[in-house]
């Protein structure tokens, strides 16, 4: 393994061979009694099946252990499974605090169980990594958003555990009712209609949605898990009020709706 500058630690170490998305959300994503078993990858302007995933060598032993410590591995057991669902499971178990058509909010006071702290430091770390680095799969398109260099790097002393989260940032979690969503997943993406920007990316059916900004919208700060007391969750259909395809036109949501039906993941 080469030897250079860990983009975490910002130390001259070993470095690993990272992965832009969690490896382990690769693992869960693979469809069980299929041909073609590869996860489900949405992107903006495709839907396919890959076991190719965005790798390079970027962090050391010791960063790659604190990304899976602080927040991987527990988020990894609240994610589906073969028969449960367990984030989903709590909050169906719980009152809602609001709700409307299609969706539930519900309050940490109402959830306790719910580790809110693990699911953002798993949320940032994959924005921040998407940002701190450029990462490419196959020769396709790379995964790379711009979070700022002044926030990446408060970013970056956040999940090194230096400093708390910068207060800036906002971060919503939604939870997808619906079969299709848990068998999907989708790199960070900016939202290009949304100012200030926007990023999101969907994980196995837990929609995650961050911006970090100086003016950002009174909506990011209301539902954001970290910046407001009640530190909302929301549930909501994501095959019947999606938002993983909030850059496409009406053409490409009809193209990639009978691309995942011809892969039957619908």
């Amino acid at each position: 393994m080469p030897i250079g500058i860990c983009k975490l630690c910002l130390k001259s170490k070993e470095l690993q061979l990272s992965h832009g998305l969690p490896r382990s959300l690769f693992k869960k994503l693979r469809s069980q009694g299929k041909r073609n078993n590869d996860p489900c990858i949405v992107t903006a302007r495709e839907f396919r099946r890959s076991s190719w995933q965005y790798t390079d060598y970027v962090f050391c032993k010791e960063c790659e252990g604190r990304f899976n410590d602080c927040g991987e591995n527990y988020v990894m057991r609240m994610l589906p499974g073969k028969t449960r669902f367990p984030l989903l499971e709590v909050l169906d178990n719980a009152r809602p605090f609001r709700q409307g058509p299609g969706w539930k909010a519900y309050r940490a006071l109402d959830t306790p169980s719910i580790d809110r702290t693990q699911l953002a430091y798993f949320a940032i770390s994959v924005f921040w990594r998407a940002s701190a680095h450029t990462w490419t799969l196959n020769g396709r398109g790379p995964i790379q958003i711009d979070l700022g260099s002044e926030y990446n790097d408060k970013l970056r002393r956040y999940l090194l555990g230096e400093t708390s989260v910068p207060p800036q940032a906002n971060l919503s979690v939604s939870v997808c009712t619906d079969l299709m969503s848990r068998k999907l997943m989708n790199p960070p993406t900016a939202h290009e209609t949304h100012r200030p920007r926007s990023f999101g990316f969907l994980a196995c059916g837990v929609d995650f949605d961050f911006c970090i900004s100086k003016t950002a919208p009174s909506w990011a700060q209301r539902l954001s898990l970290m910046t407001k007391p009640d530190q909302i969750i929301i549930s909501y259909d994501g095959e019947k009020y999606p938002k993983w395809h909030i850059k496409m036109g009406s053409e490409d949501q009809a193209a990639l709706r009978r691309s995942m039906e011809a892969f039957n993941c619908s």
